[in-house]
């Protein structure tokens, strides 16, 4: 099963960045963003979106997505220029609802300033589904870590205090 897994978060980054121009005007008509927009929708299907952008890449629906997937470097590269670490949101949303959502990420990196002024773009009822968190919040992993892992900061602060501990004066 995971290789269904990996074909949608793989079809989901692909339509998420064919979007981008259309929602920003920038190329083709209302009736490529309504085709794209359909295309994307029966993607995300009954699953809703997850995406986040961290240090190591995009993951998709806890799917990491290597940079050579196509689109994967423009959809990481427009959350990381709104300093969005986390956009979720669960199934049923309508779909001018995620239009809401959509339109104010697509939109070029410092448009809004800050992450909260992008937020406000979105309606209320709309924004009270959806969960968007800033880089800082986000896991830096941004995938599930096996069992046992020790991220190289916790292992040094770990070091560090137990040196405090073992030295003798």
């Amino acid at each position: 099963m995971p290789e269904v897994v990996d074909a949608q978060a793989f079809a989901v980054t692909a339509q998420l960045a064919a979007m981008l121009p259309f929602l920003r005007g920038e190329q083709g008509r209302g009736d490529q963003l309504g085709l794209a927009f359909r295309a994307l929708l029966s993607e995300l299907g009954a699953n809703g979106l997850e995406l986040r952008s961290t240090d190591g890449g995009l993951v998709v629906h806890g799917v990491p997505i290597s940079d050579d997937v196509p689109g994967a470097q423009e959809v990481r590269a427009q959350l990381r220029g709104h300093g969005i670490g986390v956009l979720r949101f669960g199934p049923g949303l309508t779909p001018t609802s995620v239009l809401a959502v959509l339109r104010p990420m697509a939109m070029p990196a410092g448009r809004f300033g800050h992450l909260e002024a992008l937020v406000a773009e979105i309606d209320a009822p709309t924004r009270a589904l959806v969960q968007i968190e800033p880089e800082a919040t986000a896991d830096p992993a941004g995938a599930v870590l096996p069992d046992g892992y020790v991220s190289d900061l916790d292992f040094i602060g770990a070091v560090k205090a137990s040196a405090r501990y073992t030295t003798s004066e």
